[in-house]
């Protein structure tokens, strides 16, 4: 009887997955925002580079950090929120007990860090 109930529960929850397909949630518009706002940066310091060229070490620097903060917006970019939720539910569902320590330890430092502020 348990089965039965939970495959009616995951039916249902499927069918409510996706309310407005083909809009663009407010998460896709912060991550796009905070895409482009990286690469903004990226471009800031290439600039400041090719400023800062006879100081080879800060140009070095600041190169660097430009690729870096343009991989990260490449990253954001295709992170997709729904294939990650997915992963995480089929995590916990193989490893329940695993899962609850972990969320266990994640409040317990939560609540000390917010406890000292």
């Amino acid at each position: 009887m348990n089965s039965d109930y939970y495959s009616a529960e995951k039916s249902a929850g499927m069918a409510q997955e996706d309310p407005a397909p083909g809009k663009l949630c407010c998460c896709e518009e912060l991550k796009q925002s905070v895409a482009d706002k990286l690469c903004r940066a990226a471009s800031t310091l290439e600039k400041t580079a090719a400023e800062h060229e006879k100081n080879s070490d800060l140009a070095d620097v600041e190169k660097h950090a430009a690729q870096w903060l343009n991989k990260s917006s490449d990253y954001i970019r295709q992170f997709d929120y729904e294939r990650e939720q997915a992963n995480a539910r089929n995590h916990i569902a193989r490893n329940p007990g695993r899962s609850l320590m972990i969320a266990g330890a994640a409040g317990l430092v939560l609540g000390v860090l917010l406890r000292k502020i």
